[in-house]
C-alpha cells in the first residue's frame, strides 16, 4: 500500500522551502582554490555549497512511492531554472554526480544511448555541457578520484566512477581538451585500472575506463602508442526464426561483487514500485531477452538495429500499437514490445505490465511508463 497524504504533501511543501534557500546560497557561493596540477594524486575536488536534492529515495520514500512514472521521478529532481544559471560549473558538476537519477545511464544497451536519454531529459546535464570550462572541471574531477576514499564516501562508488567515464568520454568533452589534458586522464586512467587489478578487483570493473582511453586515443592517435588491453566478448551471430542472421556478442565477463550489489540497490531503491524477477548480470540484455532467448543462462547481447531484423523479415508480426491516449486492447502474456522512441524491447508480462532487462542490471517485471525509456509509442508483436 503506498503511503500518501499529509506527510507527502508535507515533503512537496519542503522542496519548495529548500529552493528558495538553496538560490540565496548559490547568490555568494566559493570553492576552494584550484590545483592546476593535473598528474597530482593529492588534488581534491572540493565544492563549497554543493546543491541538495530535496527528493530522494533516501529523504522522502513516501514521496518517491507515490510515483507512477519514469517522468514523475525525473520532473522531481530538476533542479530551478533560477538556481542553474547561478551554479558556478564545480558547483554544476557536483550536482550533476549527485543526480539521483544518474544511474539510469547505465541501464541502456550502451553508455552513449543512456548519456543521451538522461541528458535529454535532465536540465542539469545540459545547462553543465553549455559551460566553456566544461572539459577542465571534468579532468579535474577525473583526476581528484581517490579509489579507497571513493569507495567509504560516495554512494554508488563503482556505478559512479562508470558514470563520471561516460560524462568525460563525449565528444563534446574530448574535443575541449588539450593534448596535457589527454594525456593526464590516460595516465589517471591506467593508474586507477592498475589499482582496480591489484586492489579492488572484487569491487571496481575497468570496463568503464578502458571505454574512456580508447575513445581519449581515438580522438589523438599521434599521442599514444598502442593500448595495452584487448576486447574480451566475442563477436557472433543468432538467428531469426525466420533464419535471418543477427550480428550479436557473446558475453565472457561477469558484474564485480559491488557492481552486482549496487546495480540491485539501485533498482530497488529508485524504482520501488517494479518487481526485480532475476538479480543483475552483464550477461544478456533487453533485445536479446525480448526476442532471442529469455533463459537465465543466455549470454548473448544484441544491439540495435540488429533486433529490427525479428519482424522486417516476417518472424514476428505486428499486432497492436501504442502512440499516446488510450492503451490498445488484445495485449496478452508473451507479446514481444518494441519502445518505438527508445532503444528498448520488452517482453508482455500481463495486459498493462512488461519484464524486460535493465542494461547490465535487472530483469524487472514493471509498468510500460514505470521504467527508464522513453515510453511515448510501442509497438506490439506477436
Amino acid at each position: 500500500m503506498k503511503r500518501t497524504g499529509k506527510k507527502t504533501i508535507g515533503r512537496f511543501l519542503t522542496v519548495t522551502l529548500i529552493a528558495s534557500m538553496l538560490l540565496s546560497c548559490f547568490g555568494n557561493s566559493a570553492l576552494a582554490a584550484p590545483n592546476d596540477n593535473l598528474a597530482s594524486a593529492e588534488y581534491t575536488y572540493r565544492v563549497e555549497n554543493p546543491y541538495v536534492y530535496p527528493v530522494t529515495t533516501a529523504e522522502a520514500p513516501e514521496v518517491w512511492e507515490s510515483f507512477k512514472t519514469h517522468d514523475e521521478m525525473v520532473n522531481v529532481c530538476q533542479i530551478p531554472e533560477q538556481i542553474l544559471s547561478r551554479m558556478t560549473t564545480p558547483q554544476l558538476l557536483k550536482a550533476c554526480v549527485d543526480y539521483p537519477m544518474f544511474g539510469d545511464v547505465l541501464l541502456f544497451n550502451s553508455y552513449d544511448t543512456g548519456f543521451t536519454s538522461v541528458y535529454n531529459k535532465f536540465g542539469g546535464l545540459q545547462e553543465l555541457f553549455k559551460r566553456n570550462d566544461l572539459g577542465t572541471e571534468l579532468v579535474k574531477y577525473f583526476q581528484s578520484i581517490d579509489l579507497a576514499k571513493f569507495q567509504e564516501e560516495v554512494d554508488y562508488p563503482t556505478l559512479k566512477l562508470a558514470y563520471i567515464c561516460v560524462l568525460v568520454s563525449q565528444d563534446q568533452v574530448l574535443q575541449l581538451l588539450s593534448q596535457a589534458e589527454y594525456e593526464a586522464m590516460v595516465a589517471k586512467s591506467k593508474a586507477l585500472r592498475n589499482e582496480i587489478s591489484e586492489k579492488f578487483s572484487d569491487y571496481y570493473s575497468p570496463d568503464a575506463l578502458v571505454t574512456l582511453e580508447s575513445r581519449i586515443m581515438a580522438k589523438a592517435p599521434e599521442i599514444f602508442s598502442k593500448p595495452d588491453f584487448s576486447p574480451q566478448d566475442v563477436s557472433t551471430t543468432v538467428q531469426t526464426p525466420n533464419g535471418s542472421t543477427v550480428y550479436a556478442t557473446m558475453v565472457t565477463t561477469e558484474l564485480t561483487t559491488e557492481q552486482y550489489n549496487e546495480a540491485l540497490t539501485y533498482v530497488q531503491n529508485n524504482y520501488p514500485n517494479a518487481t526485480i524477477d532475476r538479480y543483475p548480470t552483464k550477461k544478456y540484455n533487453c533485445h536479446s531477452y525480448a526476442w532471442h532467448n529469455q533463459s537465465s543462462s543466455n549470454n548473448i547481447w544484441i544491439n540495435a538495429p540488429q533486433q529490427r531484423k525479428y519482424w522486417t523479415d516476417g518472424s514476428y508480426s505486428l499486432v497492436a500499437q501504442y502512440t499516446g491516449g488510450s492503451w490498445p486492447s488484445g495485449i496478452v502474456h508473451g507479446m514481444k514490445v518494441d519502445y518505438v522512441n527508445s532503444d528498448h524491447s520488452a517482453r508482455v508480462y500481463n495486459s498493462t505490465t512488461m519484464i524486460s532487462k535493465w542494461g547490465a542490471s535487472c530483469l524487472v517485471r514493471h509498468p510500460f511508463a514505470y521504467c527508464p525509456y522513453t515510453s511515448t509509442a510501442a509497438n506490439f508483436y506477436d
